[in-house]
C-alpha cells in the first residue's frame, strides 16, 4: 500500500518536470559538519510547465553519481530508477510488488544500498524500491526520490530556494516501533 501511495504521487508529480542537470560542486556557503551538528546540501531548483517546482539534490552511490534526486516527505520509501540499479549492479533483494499510477500499473523491486550519499552527507545502509521511471524523467536527468525514510533520519530538515540549501539536522536514531 505505501509503495501504491509513493509511486502514485511521483508519477503524478514528477512527469511534469522540465530538464535538470546536476552540479558536481558544492555551492558557495553549503557545508557539512557545521558547528550544530546540520550538515547543507546544494539543491538545484528546477521550474517546469504548470508552475511545478522540484528541488533535487546530488546522491552518490559506491562512489558514483551524482544522480539527480528530488526531495519527496511524501514519499514513505526512497525511489531509485532502474537504469541506475543496472548501472551499479545493486543486489535486488525482493519485490515490492505493484502499484497503479498515472502511467499504468509500475512493478517495483527493493534494492540494498550500502555505500551511498547526498551531497557530502554520508547514509546509513538501505532498502530502498526501485522502478522504471517515465522516460520523459529519466531524459531530463532526475534519477528518483529522496523520501522520508532517509529524511526522517534527521529529525529536522529545512529547504532554502534563496540559498539552494538543504540543511539536515543531527542524525538521530530510529526510534523503536511501539508494541
Amino acid at each position: 500500500m505505501a509503495i501504491a501511495v509513493l509511486l502514485i504521487l511521483f508519477l503524478i508529480i514528477v512527469p511534469s518536470a522540465c530538464s535538470v542537470v546536476i552540479d558536481q560542486q558544492v555551492l558557495p556557503g553549503a557545508t557539512t559538519g557545521t558547528a550544530t551538528g546540520t550538515n547543507e546540501v546544494p539543491l538545484t531548483i528546477v521550474s517546469g510547465p504548470g508552475g511545478t517546482v522540484l528541488a533535487l539534490v546530488p546522491v552518490y552511490i559506491n562512489g558514483q553519481g551524482p544522480f539527480g534526486f528530488a526531495l519527496d516527505t511524501g514519499a514513505s520509501m526512497t525511489v531509485v530508477d532502474s537504469s541506475v540499479v543496472q548501472q551499479l549492479n545493486l543486489p535486488v533483494v525482493g519485490s515490492a510488488g505493484e502499484a497503479t499510477g498515472v502511467g499504468g500499473m509500475v512493478t517495483a523491486q527493493l534494492v540494498r544500498v550500502d555505500n551511498w550519499r547526498v551531497g557530502n552527507v554520508n547514509l546509513s545502509p538501505q532498502t530502498i524500491a526501485t522502478v522504471n521511471l517515465p522516460g520523459s524523467n529519466t531524459e531530463r536527468g532526475l534519477k528518483g526520490l529522496l523520501g522520508s525514510d532517509i529524511l526522517s533520519q534527521y529529525g529536522e530538515i529545512s529547504v532554502n530556494y534563496d540559498r539552494k540549501v538543504l540543511t539536515l539536522g543531527p542524525h538521530v536514531s530510529p526510534q523503536p516501533s511501539p508494541s
